[in-house]
């Protein structure tokens, strides 16, 4: 009965302290999290069940086949600090219930 007390104790006493940085780094660079594409950044990054333009490879893949056209997107953002990024996009669809989708994102700071 001592071993279960002593191990619950313990148990009960680690778990505090790897509950301390669990939010650890997830506060100085938040602008990295930035949307991509205008209409997911206006429903507030609350475009996952609507993914369903040439963006759906980043937002929700599962949105993909509801793609009907083939479709092109490209996004740039020219941020602040000289920090800039964006994506292109491409969407085929090859039948009812598939589509192929090449995807890519990039960001860049300045002279960096």
């Amino acid at each position: 009965m001592k071993i279960i007390t002593l191990l619950m104790l313990v148990l009960f006493l680690v778990q505090p302290l790897f509950a301390i940085h669990n939010d650890a780094g997830t506060s100085v660079f938040n602008f990295l999290k930035i949307p991509i594409g205008p209409r997911g950044a206006a429903m507030a990054n609350a475009f996952c069940g609507l993914s369903n333009d040439e963006l759906a490879p980043f937002w929700n893949p599962a949105g993909l086949p509801q793609v009907k056209n083939k479709k092109l997107g490209v996004t740039y953002l020219n941020y602040f600090a000289g920090f800039n990024g964006g994506a292109a996009s491409f969407v085929m669809p090859i039948s009812d219930k598939s589509s192929i989708a090449i995807f890519s994102k990039f960001a860049g700071v300045g002279n960096i």
